[in-house]
């Protein structure tokens, strides 16, 4: 497999996400530094943009040693940042996390799953849910912290949660019923509802950032054991 690599299309491919994505940080900095808005507002469109980026990959479907290659050294570009730091649009957050440094290897975990089904249910499911429903979350938890509570000294919310399984529930329904539209229907939500939850449950499990990779972790495995294909 390895061996399998059009070099020229890899590489023009890697400078592509790459170019990309440095143009999002890039209008990320510069709202940061004119509009001084919150810089939970400019992390959180890097994590949506760059993720909406992401879900990309299936129409170009890059070679594995692509993607891993990529995640690992825009994570340890955001780790050094960090450290440095420098992209006060990501890292200026008054509280702690490294989900920016855990947030590369993520997606590339879901680009991993998505292989297993060419990059349908195994992709679009986690990744959407790692994108859009962390983002619910977090925003309504910080703007409305119904019921909080505290996770090995972080603070979490019971509207956060809520957030999230809402959204997680629309997005396991919704891409479903699209790839799958002759399977029962009451079954596939159903599904969706374990889902839904399942992930909440880590989501809230989880803290400093790691949801990043535990979200997408667990939607592939949930959907593994749901057999969503069977």
């Amino acid at each position: 497999m390895f061996l399998e690599i059009n070099t020229t299309h890899e590489i023009l491919l890697a400078l592509g996400f790459t170019a990309a994505f440095g143009f999002m940080f890039f209008l990320s900095e510069l709202i940061y530094s004119k509009t001084k808005v919150d810089a939970e507002v400019t992390r959180k469109f890097i994590h949506i943009s760059c993720g909406t980026i992401a879900m990309l990959v299936p129409y170009f479907k890059p070679h594995i040693f692509t993607m891993v290659t990529l995640g690992i050294l825009f994570s340890m570009l955001t780790y050094y940042m960090m450290r440095k730091g420098l992209l006060p649009s990501v890292n200026s957050v008054k509280r702690h996390t490294i989900g920016s440094v855990l947030y590369p290897l993520g997606i590339i975990c879901c680009a991993i799953f998505g292989m297993k089904d060419d990059y349908r249910l195994y992709f679009f499911i986690p990744l959407s849910t790692l994108i859009y429903s962390d983002t619910v979350a977090a925003l309504i938890g910080l703007n409305f912290p119904i019921k909080k509570f505290s996770v090995m000294g972080f603070t979490k919310s019971i509207g956060g949660s809520i957030g999230f399984f809402i959204s997680a529930l629309i997005i396991s329904i919704g891409f479903c019923i699209y790839f799958l539209p002759e399977a029962n229907t009451s079954r596939l939500i159903m599904f969706s509802v374990v889902f839904a939850l399942g992930t909440t449950f880590i989501e809230m499990m989880s803290v400093d950032g790691w949801d990043d990779v535990t979200v997408p972790l667990a939607s592939f495995m949930i959907l593994l054991a749901g057999g969503v294909y069977g």
